[in-house]
């Protein structure tokens, strides 16, 4: 199961009622698209949601949005663990044996993981030799990992002997796609690829930047123009 996005403090109330009511604990992942030490959690999170979704809520939230302002997080990644209205766990940090730590919060059912990717706490784990970076600090860069569970594709008409960058676009259900395309292409190409990838979803919708946010209104405006190159934007009704 994929990990849940939350942006607003009425999403959280709503997934920490839902938690409450079916006496589950949920853990947090306080990330940032600049955060390096947080791209390389991120695929581990995704797999440990997936591994463990029955025994618990797994959300992220960027350390910058609405809803992440109430949990005084001072450095990233940050991973908090909540039941019934308190904090019962924190870690600093990016920690390969996040797995360990987590399943001290409830006794999980042993089961094979079926995932791509390292054997989480396996042999092939490169430890982390930092201790993540600090809220505000430096350290942005280019994007590169997203995390396992996103769909992914490459825009029709896409030419890879041009400019090719990369979007990561959260979509209205939670979910997260991205998409390959060259720079010149346009806001409009991106609607017709969230279009093409999900022809099930909305079909009026709008674009906005990750933060600050800001609507994408012109439809002509190409990413590079836009200042969008390798980076996030979120879906909106």
């Amino acid at each position: 199961m994929p990990v849940v996005d939350i942006s607003t403090r009425q999403q959280w109330e709503e997934r920490h009622r839902m938690a409450r009511d079916m006496g589950r604990p949920i853990v947090i992942d306080f990330t940032a698209e600049w955060c390096g030490p947080c791209r390389m959690m991120a695929p581990i999170f995704e797999q440990l949601s997936n591994k463990y979704h029955r025994h618990m809520f797994f959300l992220r939230m960027e350390a910058e949005s609405e809803a992440a302002q109430q949990f005084g997080v001072s450095a990233l990644p940050t991973f908090q663990i909540w039941r019934e209205g308190r904090k019962q766990g924190e870690q600093v940090g990016a920690n390969p044996d996040l797995e360990g730590w987590i399943t001290q919060f409830f006794t999980p059912i042993t089961t094979t993981f079926q995932g791509k990717g390292r054997t989480l706490g396996g042999e092939q784990a490169v430890p982390f030799q930092g201790k993540g970076q600090s809220l505000g600090g430096g350290g942005a860069g280019a994007h590169s990992e997203v995390p396992a569970q996103a769909s992914d594709g490459t825009f029709s008409g896409t030419d890879d002997s041009k400019a090719v960058t990369t979007l990561t676009i959260r979509l209205l259900d939670g979910s997260r796609l991205t998409g390959r395309f060259n720079t010149d292409h346009t806001i409009g190409d991106v609607h017709r690829y969230i279009e093409q990838m999900r022809p099930q979803g909305a079909k009026s919708f709008k674009l906005m930047t990750s933060f600050p946010p800001k609507q994408l209104a012109d439809a002509d405006q190409t990413l590079e123009q836009a200042d969008l190159l390798n980076s996030v934007v979120t879906q909106r009704a």
